[in-house]
């Protein structure tokens, strides 16, 4: 199934256009800022927020992702949260929508959602990415 998710997101990023994934926020190995993956005030986590994340992915945007990385194990990238640019990784398994600027649409199952995640804990060192959207 990563392999599938794989090409389809390489094959969008082809396209040129805007990139929109859809992912679960506890999934392991995930790396995204703190206040992404714990939002206060919403329904569906430890402080309430909502159980997924859109992050946006392109070489078109106004700040492109110069840094993306897409391996066997997910994709990699410098992006900008409330204008910071922060380092990411996404594993495939975590990713369960995928749309293209609207023109593409792919779906998979909804993974189920992970033990919760250890405080502090991330899949691969957070300083390894630079530069970005940023």
């Amino acid at each position: 199934m990563n392999s599938l998710k794989r090409a389809v997101f390489e094959a969008a990023l082809a396209t040129g256009e805007l990139v929109q994934v859809t992912l679960l926020r506890d999934y392991p190995g995930l790396e995204l800022p703190d206040e992404v993956l714990d939002p206060p005030g919403k329904e569906g986590s430890k402080s309430g927020g909502p159980p997924v994340v859109r992050l946006d992915y392109g070489m078109s945007l106004p700040k492109p992702v110069a840094d993306l990385v897409v391996d066997e194990g997910g994709v990699g990238a410098t992006l900008s949260f409330s204008l910071v640019p922060r380092p990411t990784f996404v594993p495939w398994g975590a990713m369960f929508r995928l749309v293209a600027s609207g023109l593409m649409v792919v779906q998979w199952s909804i993974p189920e959602i992970p033990p919760a995640r250890e405080s502090g804990r991330r899949g691969r060192g957070l300083g390894v990415l630079r530069g970005g959207r940023g």
